[in-house]
């Protein structure tokens, strides 16, 4: 298998023994209490720490164990120095800290866990912490315990996933601070016509950047903003079902909700950090990253849900001009350095490799388990389309039944998604779960053939859509790549990915943002009533 995308730093892919480390910070004094009220005592217990060999694909050093979730991570870290940097890091934290970033009961984990923190609907959640608030110490220590659990390569790709995010505020930050015009949509319903169409049906008004602002976002008014030079930026929405167009979004909320940078990655810390006892874990999340490590009895007992997403796929070639004139948002000296270094480039080939097999595997074997786009509601909270009923069970091709090739090229884009929390390490007991278990159903737009990215030129120069949705008796996996929710250049739209392998009992409402949503008219917890800090900042850059 080809990594050569994200590897960023050279490995040795050996297995090695993980020796325990003792670097006696946070042994000997009691730590604070967690926010639920229990106390870890920072207290060494007799109780031998746990080491063992990292085990890596098809090399387990025994047997795979099936957990009550179905699920197992094949492979082993030195969970008490993990744990031992944790203790560090919490005995780091402010008392705002541990409140938001520490829970001595590990099952709060389970309990708390909220996709809003993936698809940036909580900026200021209640249940984690944000890496911007921590200290350069505390911060360290939590990318130095997601060190020493993740493969290296695992966490290069933590690291590149951050580094295309702040890509992304680059291309944010030039559709909201270039010098163009006020125009507004003649269609009622803010619904945009197909960009490579050519330019939008709008009429040009006289109103600045601001004034055109409150328009859109006061008025409601079907209104956007027109960068006089290239690359020309527009911001999509969700897209419309029956019709496959997408909405008109508002640039001039995204630097507020949708802040593409690493100031809202987060991190908490669940379990006792006393050494040697009992269950322990650790979660990572921000804008297109989620990863969840459950430690007991010195092994990683669980690691999931695992959220994984890439925007853009390929960088547009064409970036703004270097020699800008000041105006009223910029001082005209704002760089684009990473989307100039990395123009045209595919950040993510391996991604973009294994998207285009699986859309023509779709359209060549399984073209049966077709399920129209008009049969779907489009989800923001999950950051997904999911069927408007069980499709799956009606239509749903069952991945026992398809030959190796295309069961092997489906399996493929989950064990990618995978990959991002386990590395290297086995996924034979999973990859026999979606074999045994699994039914696959699919959408795109317009008509089937046309609507599919089925080569890499399609990616980068039209608005292509491919969903692909596989249920397991227990489990969820899609991969989704589409223009919604993102600011695009009209030259090049490329396209975004969110993938996610997640346990069927957390696509509920008790663990993503529901209110106002016309499918879900019972539901409870809306986002915009989670416990927030009032910190944020009224403009976020990108950069």
């Amino acid at each position: 298998m080809k990594y050569s995308e994200i590897a960023i730093v050279a490995t040795m892919m050996i297995p090695t023994i993980i020796m325990a480390k003792d670097f006696g910070v946070g042994t000997t004094r009691n730590l604070k209490k967690g926010y639920d009220g229990k106390k870890s005592t920072g207290k060494k217990s007799s109780k031998q720490s746990k080491k063992g060999t990292t085990v890596y694909k098809n090399e387990s050093k025994k047997s795979a164990k099936k957990g009550a979730t179905g699920m197992v991570t094949i492979g082993e870290v030195d969970t008490e120095e993990v744990r031992s940097i944790l203790r560090d890091y919490v005995s780091t934290l402010s008392d705002d800290g541990l409140m938001h970033g520490y829970r001595a009961d590990p099952a709060k984990h389970d309990e708390e866990w909220h996709a809003c923190t993936i698809v940036q609907q909580c900026l200021d959640p209640i249940h984690m912490y944000a890496l911007r608030e921590m200290s350069h110490k505390s911060r360290a220590l939590a990318y130095k315990a997601m060190a020493k659990t993740m493969t290296q390569e695992s966490f290069n790709m933590l690291q590149l996933q951050q580094h295309s995010n702040m890509l992304l505020g680059e291309m944010q930050d030039w559709a909201t601070t270039c010098d163009g015009s006020c125009m507004e949509l003649t269609d009622p319903d803010c619904k945009l016509s197909p960009i490579l169409d050519g330019p939008q049906n709008a009429t040009k008004r006289d109103e600045d950047y601001n004034a055109c602002g409150n328009l859109r976002t006061i008025n409601g008014t079907c209104a956007y903003w027109l960068c006089d030079e290239e690359p020309k930026m527009i911001h999509q929405a969700n897209i419309d079902v029956t019709t496959g167009r997408y909405g008109l979004g508002n640039i001039w909320n995204e630097p507020h909700i949708h802040a593409r940078n690493s100031r809202y990655d987060y991190f908490s810390v669940y379990g006792s950090l006393d050494e040697g006892d009992g269950p322990f874990s650790m979660r990572f999340s921000g804008h297109h990253i989620d990863v969840n490590y459950h430690f007991d009895d010195g092994e990683i007992v669980k690691d999931t849900p695992v959220f994984l997403g890439h925007n853009p796929l390929i960088v547009p070639s064409e970036t703004p001009p270097t020699d800008r004139k000041p105006n009223d948002r910029s001082d005209g000296t704002i760089d684009f350095l990473m989307w100039e270094n990395m123009a045209g480039v595919g950040q993510f080939q391996e991604a973009v490799d294994l998207v285009l097999n699986a859309a023509n595997t779709l359209l060549d074997s399984v073209p049966d388990s077709y399920v129209p786009l008009s049969n779907w509601t489009s989800q923001g909270r999950l950051g997904a389309l999911l069927p408007v009923e069980p499709a799956h069970d009606k239509v749903g091709i069952e991945l026992s039944s398809v030959d190796e090739e295309t069961f092997e090229t489906i399996w493929a884009a989950i064990q990618y998604t995978m990959k991002f929390a386990r590395g290297y390490r086995g996924t034979d007991l999973e990859k026999s779960i979606f074999h045994d278990e699994g039914k696959v159903i699919w959408t795109t737009t317009k008509d089937i053939e046309n609507g599919l990215p089925l080569s890499e030129e399609d990616l980068r120069s039209n608005t292509n859509f491919v969903n692909m949705y596989i249920e397991t008796n227990d489990w969820l996996y899609f991969i989704m790549v589409n223009s919604m929710f993102t600011v695009i250049s009209e030259s090049e739209p490329t396209n975004h990915m969110h993938s996610i392998l997640i346990p069927l009992k957390y696509v509920s409402c008790a663990h993503s943002c529901c209110k106002n949503d016309p499918d879900f008219p019972d539901s409870y917890e809306p986002c915009e009533n989670m416990p927030h800090h009032p910190k944020h900042p009224d403009m976020i850059k990108g950069n």
